[in-house]
């Protein structure tokens, strides 16, 4: 009984983790799409790292638009 109750609290507390992580992704798709970014700007794959935690390459990241 104790084990179910444990997982029961434990699947209580991830639904409502799940809620506030979803609330914070409409938010940011809100404001990124009240900026003109879109899915395929915002899906891009991150930039390589170098074994520093730099990024590998010097180039500069191309400015924004906004509307």
């Amino acid at each position: 009984m104790q084990r179910v109750h444990r997982l029961q609290q434990e699947n209580a507390e991830l639904r409502k983790r799940e809620m506030l992580l979803l609330e914070q992704f409409h938010r940011w798709a809100y404001h990124a799409s009240s900026r003109g970014l879109t899915l395929e700007f915002l899906d891009r794959p991150l930039p390589p790292l170098n074994r520093r935690g730099n990024r590998a390459s010097p180039r500069k990241a191309a400015p924004v638009e906004s509307t």
